[in-house]
């Protein structure tokens, strides 16, 4: 195990849903930035992330 512990983490969903997802599955409680889509969570103190909406690409 790594000394250095995970202190950031980011990610990217289409489903709106998956905020829902992962704080019933992890525990981990959101608060939604509703002015640009991204939500915040925090894991346990010190170590934090967040959750952006992935757009669609268009062909």
């Amino acid at each position: 195990m790594s000394p250095h512990p995970i202190v950031g983490v980011e990610s990217a969903a289409q489903d709106p849903q998956a905020a829902a997802f992962f704080s019933r599955l992890f525990g981990w409680q959101m608060e939604t930035a509703p002015a640009n889509d991204h939500i915040t969570f925090e894991t346990k103190p010190g170590a934090a992330g967040g959750l952006s909406k992935l757009h669609a690409e268009r062909h």
